[in-house]
C-alpha cells in the first residue's frame, strides 16, 4: 500500500485540480509497475505485456492554507487491471475522499469508473458515477468505437444524455495509451 499527500492552496478549485493529478499519476504507476514486474498474460500487438494487479493508495492532507476552506482531508484510491490482451482488458477505479471544513462540515466524495476494452479491435465500453455524501451527483455510461479502417473514432453517450461524437484516429483508449507510453 502506499500513501500519498497532498497539499491545499487558497482556492478550491486548485485543490480539485491536485487529487485529479494525483489519481491519474498513481494510476499510471501503477500499470507502469505492473509492465515492469514482467507477468506475461497475453500477447500484446505491440508484444508489451500488461500484469492484471490491484493498488490501493491511502490519500492524506499534507497541510492546508488559510482560506481553503478544507480543514482535513483524507482517502483512498483503489485501481484495478482484470483481463489480458486475448480477452481484453477491464480497468476498476475507485476514488474515495473524506473531506471536514474549518466549521466541521465533512463531505464524502466518491468517483468509480469502469473501462472494458474488448480484444476485438477498436471496442470500449464505459461507465462512471459520482456520488456526493452516498448521492448519485452524475453518471456516464457509453461505448466508443473505432472505424474498421481505423480513421474515426464514434462515441455513442446512453447517461447522462444521448449524444454521438465523432473522434479523429490519434483519439487512444486507455489500455492503448499506457502501451503507447510504455513502447
Amino acid at each position: 500500500m502506499c500513501k500519498m499527500t497532498v497539499q491545499t492552496s487558497p482556492r478550491p478549485l486548485a485543490l480539485a485540480a491536485a487529487l485529479h493529478a494525483a489519481f491519474y499519476a498513481a494510476m499510471a504507476a501503477s500499470t507502469t509497475l505492473a509492465y515492469s514486474a514482467g507477468f506475461a498474460t497475453g500477447a500484446q500487438a505491440s508484444g508489451l505485456p500488461l500484469a492484471p494487479h490491484r493498488a490501493i493508495y491511502d490519500i492524506s492532507l499534507d497541510r492546508t492554507a488559510a482560506g481553503s476552506g478544507v480543514a482535513e482531508l483524507t482517502g483512498r484510491m483503489v485501481y484495478e487491471l482484470k483481463g489480458n490482451a486475448c480477452k481484453g482488458y477491464e480497468q476498476r477505479i475507485r476514488f474515495v475522499t473524506r473531506t471536514q471544513s474549518p466549521k466541521g462540515k465533512e463531505t464524502v466524495m466518491d468517483l468509480r469508473s469502469t473501462y472494458r476494452e474488448s480484444q476485438k479491435p477498436g471496442q470500449f465500453d464505459f461507465e462512471t458515477q459520482q456520488f456526493r455524501d452516498d448521492r448519485l451527483l452524475e453518471e456516464t455510461i457509453g461505448t466508443a468505437r473505432r472505424a474498421p479502417k481505423g480513421n474515426k473514432l464514434t462515441v455513442q453517450l446512453r447517461k447522462p444524455l444521448r449524444k454521438r461524437m465523432t473522434f479523429d484516429k490519434q483519439t487512444l483508449y486507455p489500455i492503448e495509451h499506457t502501451v503507447r507510453i510504455l513502447e
